[in-house]
């Protein structure tokens, strides 16, 4: 059983802590201690040296994160899957802390801690105890009362999982290598020295087949893994969450954070107008606001449906040059249905709500005007910027004509039947035509008819 406390909660460093008073220089010299060099903190500011302590601390417990039984395959797992997931949002939470050092997260913390502390109850799986233990030193009430090259050396020289079956020195020389250049590290180092490694890579498979973890989680890790964390200001946002949200399960959190990269990525006010894509009229969402937010909304989903299985699919971090302007849309659609949701229902819509949606619409219609011409130029192009394996990988996704069929005709919708918009989502219908009709077309779905009931057909 791993101690949680008696409140359930993480327990406070200083319970398992016998020293009085923290002294960088205190335990330099002896036996062992060479062996993770930590002679160089003796120069080291006490704030600088804690802030690089906390950020090594944080970074070995997200390399144990991989070294879970099954981690997060949910078919596998069952109830346990529960547990993983509130561990991880914990980890979340206290890594986002490391980074902000603000205490506004200390309050989830708890919330997260308390939750994680009634399902450890039951469980005494060995590589969980040594992610709670790195956890105990990173809680908000965590006071380093011992001296940092003592921790070092006993968590360079601590027991790993049973499940590690390579080499107990190369398990260690990732914190090895974070203990040599402690006064500068950060997230922006990729966590691991080495890759592949076989846990890292079943996690990383578990969670893109996970369709509450395939998004932003597996965004997450991937980006401490390569060095590229993301945004701090948008993983500050989802730690926010509401307790209510995280309580009902994965997919209302997975929903939540699906709104906030919205909003997050949602142009800001005041942004670069674009009047020649501007509607010289919005009153028909507002007639038919109920088709028109549903439509947006499920159209999002769609564009975002599609990003994901791209990545999925081929692995990539990036969508290619031609079509990066669909990571734009989800966030541009999303932006014009909060303008419409937030209008009165009641009464006349003031003339600075028509104003901000016909703007929401005009950048949204600037994008596509850019999507538009970057198929007209891959389309064009001689030879073609994409391979043939690699056209067929993109047909289930970001090629795939049903994409299209409703980006026009959503698209058609929400800005009015204006001549310039029909014939820019017509173009862009037929650009794709070209650039993927060979492996995406309605035929291709259409069933096919029997001999006997083209005969039949034609004697009528």
């Amino acid at each position: 059983m791993v101690d949680m406390g008696d409140d359930g909660e993480i327990a406070d460093v200083s319970e398992v802590s016998h020293a009085e008073a923290y002294d960088l220089d205190s335990g330099f010299g002896q036996a062992g201690m060479i062996d993770i060099e930590t002679s160089h903190l003796r120069t080291l500011p006490k704030e600088r040296a804690e802030a690089g302590f906390r950020c090594a601390v944080a970074r070995e417990v997200l390399r144990q994160l991989p070294y879970l039984p099954d981690a997060f395959a949910s078919a596998k797992l069952g109830w346990h899957y529960f547990t993983q997931t509130d561990l991880m949002r914990l980890v979340h939470h206290i890594v986002c802390e490391t980074e902000l050092q603000t205490g506004e997260l200390n309050g989830q913390i708890n919330s997260a801690s308390q939750k994680f502390g009634n399902q450890m109850l039951t469980s005494d799986e060995e590589g969980m105890q040594d992610i709670v233990q790195l956890l105990r030193i990173l809680s908000p009430i965590a006071k380093l009362s011992r001296p940092i090259p003592e921790t070092l050396y006993e968590l360079y020289w601590r027991k790993h999982s049973s499940a590690w079956s390579g080499s107990e020195i190369e398990r260690r020389g990732d914190l090895r290598a974070d203990t040599r250049q402690l006064a500068g590290l950060s997230y922006d180092r990729p966590l691991f020295e080495s890759l592949p490694n076989k846990f890292v890579d079943a996690m990383l498979f578990n969670m893109q087949a996970d369709k509450w973890l395939n998004s932003y989680w597996h965004e997450w890790y991937q980006g401490f893994l390569d060095g590229k964390p993301l945004d701090w200001e948008l993983q500050r946002r989802v730690a926010l969450i509401e307790d209510a949200i995280w309580n009902a399960g994965p997919e209302a959190v997975a929903a939540e954070i699906e709104r906030i990269r919205a909003e997050f990525n949602a142009p800001p006010s005041g942004k670069e107008r674009f009047p020649k894509h501007e509607p010289s009229s919005v009153s028909h969402l507002f007639e038919n606001r109920v088709i028109a937010t549903a439509s947006l909304q499920g159209l999002a989903a769609q564009v975002t449906q599609s990003i994901e299985r791209f990545h999925a699919e081929t692995g990539a971090n990036a969508l290619p040059e031609t079509l990066e302007p669909l990571s734009a849309l989800p966030a541009l659609l999303l932006a014009v249905n909060s303008t419409l949701q937030d209008a009165p229902s009641d009464g006349a819509i003031a003339s600075e709500t028509e104003d901000q949606l016909q703007a929401e619409i005009g950048r949204l219609n600037a994008k596509v005007a850019q999507l538009e011409n970057e198929l007209q130029k891959a389309s064009a192009a001689k030879p073609s910027v994409f391979s043939d394996a690699f056209k067929k990988q993109l047909g289930t996704s970001l090629g795939d004509w049903k994409l299209y069929a409703a980006l026009c005709t959503g698209l058609w919708f929400v800005s009015g039947d204006a001549e310039g918009t029909q014939r820019r989502l017509e173009n862009i219908s037929h650009y794709r035509d070209m650039i993927f009709g060979e492996v995406s077309s309605p035929s291709d779905a259409a069933p096919a008819r029997s001999t006997a009931a083209v005969e039949s057909t034609l004697e009528i």
